[in-house]
């Protein structure tokens, strides 16, 4: 998670990083509105134009806008690429002058609404390949579509035009392929916990996928032939699916700050939107559609932050935390409307065309991974710390009924190290091996055998042979859990059911009493004090089913295994 976070920020960056040496041979924009789309070249060239620094959008309008371009020659040759952005753009037609035209005039014409192989430019970056002649030539595009009419257009020479193809089309993958990790990380964890609110971010994400694609040009590519008109209306009905995921997925995660059911209720009319603007989309009026969606997300966004506002109930992340990414999301998703209707230009010195769309995206998605991530983190860990619990309670329970029957304790125990005799053991490790099987949980066996006990016994004698075999019982006891089972399986041999614990962790354990075994000095009440080394044995479940004496087997081949390595080691 945190290198899908450093890629996030990477990202970021990267789209804020200018094309070095990639110069823009305009000299000159200027903008004339066409409302009712009815002038000609000719018509035009009688008409004053407005010079602009930008060309600012009209927002989504049925006008026609024609665009006056002054294209300085190259230093070295005459080609030039009038490269156009967004590629979504329907219909852009170039006016050039050509005496051998009997109009005068060569029009070329690309734009979403042809097909990919058709255009001039063959690129998801819709474009005009000219012959600048002169010192200064002049161009006219004629520009006319249905989404939003921000456009940006510059004059490059023919490798500055590929080198800013390329980079964008390596930003565009790689910006596609982290939502898409975005995308399989909330997928697996929606998998594992089948929480509602990580379903709707991963609808939420797989529609924005789908929709990054449609606004960077690539649907063209996989549109059939002679089908353009196909990638122009998936875009349209994108750009209205990808607000309404965001609001399903919102609706959700509020839901869980128990917000006023009223502010709910509101939340619920904004979802009509969606079916009123296929229906508007169905019936021919795409643009209508467009211009509604807009405005439902101005104000779904400001109403978002104010439903974070209002959240009563403290959940994980905390509610500042909420209330802090909605007023991130409102404030960048006004700023891109405010861009789309025209209220907000674009300097034309932008390094790419969509950043302000990828970094909505990236915002987003940095800020819901690490939303979700946090609450994903509390979630799994209370799940298991109440799967602990259920487990120490059940022994606790256990434990408290042996002891009000002292009679029945004493002949379940070892009567030498106070362990559980090898009876009792057994029922023990069978009641718990069942409940491990049955709940699919993890569990560990350990066999312990003391190394060289007979030549203790030998040397020392039998009574202080019985002080090693209650001091090596005492450490077992107290390297272990409350709700481990451990017994005495005879002579110097015992053992260890590790409750909910897989087989790396009980290896864990299994080196702390080994170490606090070879640490110790038990003490006699005369002569030297003893010291002794024990081999271990280790065995566990690893997500299959067997019975007890399989595990007391396996578990007990492994510490034959320990002692023929030279014992005093752990063998899994």
């Amino acid at each position: 998670m945190t290198r899908l976070l450093g890629l996030l920020v990477l990202l970021t960056g990267l789209f804020c990083v200018p094309l070095a040496g990639a110069q823009d041979l305009v000299t000159s924009r200027a903008v004339l509105e066409d409302p009712d789309g009815a002038m000609s070249i000719d018509s035009v060239l009688g008409r004053e134009f407005t010079v602009v620094s930008a060309i600012p959008s009209r927002g989504y309008s049925d006008a026609v806008r024609w665009i006056r371009l002054e294209v300085a020659r190259p230093d070295k040759g005459s080609e030039v690429v009038l490269r156009i952005e967004p590629p979504y753009l329907d219909d852009v037609r170039l006016f050039e002058r050509d005496e051998t035209v009997p109009s005068g005039w060569k029009i070329r014409a690309t734009g979403d609404l042809y097909p990919y192989g058709d255009r001039d430019v063959v690129s998801v970056t819709l474009g005009f390949v000219v012959k600048v002649s002169q010192p200064v030539s002049t161009y006219y595009l004629r520009v006319r579509t249905t989404s939003s009419s921000r456009l940006y257009v510059e004059a490059l020479e023919s490798h500055d035009a590929q080198r800013k193809d390329f980079r964008s089309l390596f930003l565009d993958a790689l910006y596609i392929v982290t939502m898409l990790l975005v995308l399989v990380w909330a997928t697996q964890h929606n998998l594992a916990e089948r929480q509602p609110v990580l379903g709707w971010f991963c609808l939420y994400q797989a529609v924005y996928v789908a929709y990054a694609l449609a606004l960077s040009g690539y649907l063209a590519l996989i549109i059939p032939f002679g089908q353009a008109r196909w990638a122009d209306s998936a875009t349209s009905v994108l750009v209205c699916a990808v607000a309404f995921a965001f609001l399903l997925f919102s609706r959700a995660l509020f839901r869980l700050y128990s917000p006023p059911k009223l502010l709910m209720r509101g939340l619920d009319l904004l979802l009509l939107a969606f079916p009123l603007q296929m229906l508007a989309m169905v019936a021919g009026h795409a643009r209508l559609a467009l211009q509604a969606n807009a405005v439902t997300i101005a104000v779904s966004l400001i109403y978002f932050f104010i439903v974070s506002l209002t959240l009563r109930q403290e959940q994980v992340p905390r509610r500042r935390i909420v209330q802090a990414v909605y007023l991130a999301v409102a404030l960048v998703g006004l700023l891109l409307q405010l861009s789309n209707i025209g209220l907000l230009t674009t300097a034309a010195s932008t390094p790419t065309f969509a950043f302000p769309l990828y970094a909505h995206g990236l915002i987003v998605s940095v800020l819901f991974v690490l939303l979700l991530r946090s609450r994903l983190r509390i979630l799994q860990e209370q799940a298991r710390q109440a799967a602990l619990d259920l487990a120490m309670t059940q022994r606790t329970l256990e434990i408290e009924h042996g002891l009000k029957e002292q009679a029945e304790v004493l002949a379940r125990t070892d009567y030498l190290t106070g362990l559980f005799n090898r009876r009792h053991f057994v029922e023990l490790a069978e009641r718990e091996l069942d409940r491990a099987e049955r709940y699919q949980r993890p569990l560990a066996m350990l066999m312990i055998d003391i190394d060289h006990f007979k030549s203790v016994n030998d040397t020392r004698g039998h009574a202080i042979g019985d002080l090693v075999l209650q001091e090596v019982a005492r450490l077992i006891r107290a390297a272990v859990r409350a709700v481990d089972i451990v017994g005495r399986m005879g002579g110097e041999e015992f053992a260890a059911v590790l409750v909910e614990m897989d087989g790396e962790s009980a290896r864990e354990v299994a080196e702390r009493v080994r170490c606090m075994v070879e640490e110790a000095s038990i003490r006699v009440p005369e002569g030297v004090p003893v010291s002794v080394t024990i081999s271990i044995g280790i065995t566990h479940l690893c997500g299959r089913n067997a019975d007890l004496d399989t595990l007391l087997n396996e578990a007990d081949a492994a510490m034959y295994s320990a002692k023929e390595s030279g014992r005093n080691r752990v063998v899994l």
